[in-house]
């Protein structure tokens, strides 16, 4: 099996290795061992891989083990581009010679306990890097608030990192990334002016859990402002996952994105919704509870034919239900509790939601003389 250049184990039960398991495998490019029961020091694993294959290895999965232990120095992985060490028991500091290990591309060291502070070191040469998980761990990011990354990042992952108070500059010099989660990250600051520029291409953005705030004048005027830029045509955002929760954000709402996933909840927004969901014909989750939302529930919001969670707890929306909402006929979660909704609770609420489960209109002050009898208020 010398000349073996793939190979995959992964989701066995596989609980060690001798050390004899790689000794001939000096071709080896991929080793996939991830979901399984290794256990032991992650250094001691290593070392049962000859040489050679650390020198050819290009793809290392030990993901979703129980190996523990430091990442100690693994720049004898000269050729290495992909490298997954996520959910073990891993511990200790990251070391500063990863950031020599120049090819690179994707690492995911998330859900473990490694702690300590990460630099610009860490980073220094890591030009090709596109993935970067360290979320969940005890890790604070500190860079100088002029540095710039020798990478663009397509995925980036740091919840549960320590990255602020301050808002991470350096994120302005990523322009083309798909995914961020900075949320639980200890930022207290205000969202700049640039971030929707930066991530108007992302299908998920997650926030929350931060102390950002600031004032959003419609979502749409932060797109609008692309058209300035030749290198930015003017296009609806890509969108489909944007967790702004538990913040301080505040302002009215007219988002101009393409989503499946909106979560605003815990903020500080106000005022009426404007009747300007009827181009949101892909939202599946709208959540703005816990706001100060208020005036009537806008009747284009019966167009919202793929929604299946619609929360708005907590508010101060009055009037009746608009009738448009029996379109929503993939209702699975409606809570309105806690507004000052009146009028009777509508029949058509019985028929139209077929895949209805919970129906929250506690601490309002609809009537329930047209309640339907299969639903609890």
């Amino acid at each position: 099996m010398s000349s073996l250049v793939h190979l995959d184990l992964s989701d066995n039960q596989i609980e060690g290795a001798n050390p004899n398991s790689f000794a001939r495998l000096c071709n080896l490019q991929t080793l996939w061992l991830q979901t399984n029961h290794l256990s032991g020091q992650l250094s001691k694993f290593v070392q049962l891989l000859p040489r050679c294959a650390q020198n050819s290895l290009e793809d290392l999965s030990l993901s979703e083990n129980v190996l523990a232990g430091s990442l100690n120095n693994l720049t004898s992985f000269s050729s290495l581009k992909a490298l997954h060490l996520d959910a073990n028991q891993l511990s200790g500091k990251i070391p500063e010679s990863i950031g020599q290990m120049s090819q690179l591309e994707d690492i995911d060291f998330s859900i473990n306990s490694l702690k300590g502070v990460v630099s610009e070191t860490h980073f220094s040469k890591l030009s090709e890097l596109k993935y970067l998980d360290l979320s969940f761990n005890s890790l604070v990011l500190n860079f100088h608030s002029d540095w710039v990354p020798p990478f663009q990042l397509s995925d980036i992952n740091l919840a549960s990192c320590k990255v602020g108070p301050l808002f991470p500059k350096w994120l302005q010099t990523q322009n083309d990334s798909s995914q961020l989660d900075i949320s639980n990250a200890g930022i207290s600051d205000v969202l700049p002016s640039w971030f929707w520029r930066n991530f108007h291409r992302a299908y998920v953005i997650n926030l929350s859990q931060n102390l950002i705030r600031g004032i959003f004048s419609n979502l749409v005027v932060k797109f609008t402002d692309l058209a300035l830029d030749p290198n930015y045509p003017l296009t609806r955002a890509q969108a489909s996952h944007l967790d702004l929760s538990n913040n301080n954000i505040s302002g009215s709402l007219c988002p101009d994105m393409k989503l499946t996933y909106v979560n605003l909840s815990s903020n500080s927004f106000f005022g009426e919704l404007p009747d300007c969901w009827s181009d949101l014909d892909t939202l599946v989750m709208l959540d703005l509870s816990n706001n100060s939302f208020s005036g009537k529930l806008p009747m284009t919001i019966g167009s919202l034919f793929q929604m299946q969670t619609l929360k708005l707890r907590s508010n101060r929306f009055v009037g009746e239900l608009p009738s448009s909402l029996k379109n929503c006929a993939s209702l699975e979660v409606i809570d309105l509790g806690d507004n000052k909704l009146s009028g009777p609770i509508p029949t058509w609420l019985g028929v139209s939601f077929k895949n209805l489960v919970i129906l929250m209109l506690s601490t309002n002050h609809s009537s329930t003389e047209a309640c339907p009898h299969n639903y609890a208020i």
